[in-house]
């Protein structure tokens, strides 16, 4: 009876860490699905960033990635193989970059970025580049993601292979991620518990 309670504790360990992001993983401040980014050198656009990647073994600093999803998958801008670098971020500490859009960069509301911390891809949410001079619709759009260099969706994290059309701007997730690692909690301890009796 005691080994199966071992058994039960030693599994929710292992579900409560699976479920733990990795250090690595980047939450955004800015730009947040209701940011509009102005193109050119005089707008204020700010990448802002929640938490930090102090336990990164990677390094700190990283480029800062421009990108825009097209059927359902985020691949770099203008080229999917070659996406536009806004910047570069130090990530050991909470960090902002001041970014500028080069007025080439068509109005749209399909864009976000792509800070990648070793083995972790943190897309923030997709917001909106407002350029008077190439409205939407009057662009050329990469092509269609068909080949590896393009992110297929994933799960509905904050941070994931495909931005969800809002983010949470919380460094500790939703409160959905909340509530599934609490009710897997309660429900390993109730089985252990009646294990036990």
């Amino acid at each position: 009876m005691k080994s199966l309670a071992v058994i039960a504790f030693a599994a929710l360990a292992s579900v409560v860490s699976a479920q733990t992001p990795s250090p690595n993983q980047l939450s955004y401040g800015e730009p947040v699905a209701a940011t509009v980014w102005k193109v050119g050198p005089t707008a204020n656009n700010q990448v802002k960033l929640n938490n930090d990647c102090s336990k990164a073994t990677t390094g700190f600093t990283y480029p800062v990635h421009l990108q825009i999803q097209v059927g359902g998958y985020q691949q770099g801008y203008p080229d999917k193989n070659s996406p536009l670098v806004l910047g570069t971020i130090n990530c050991q500490t909470k960090s902002n970059l001041k970014v500028t859009i080069p007025d080439t960069v068509p109005s749209g509301d399909q864009y976000s970025i792509l800070i990648k911390v070793g083995d972790a891809l943190s897309y923030s949410a997709l917001f909106k580049i407002d350029n008077p001079k190439i409205p939407a619709g009057n662009n050329t759009t990469p092509p269609a993601a068909s080949s590896p260099a393009a992110t297929k969706p994933a799960a509905t994290s904050p941070v994931s292979s495909k931005p969800p059309a809002a983010t949470t701007t919380s460094p500790s997730g939703s409160g959905a991620d909340a509530l599934k690692v609490g009710s897997t909690l309660a429900l390993a301890v109730v089985a252990a518990a009646g294990l036990l009796l």
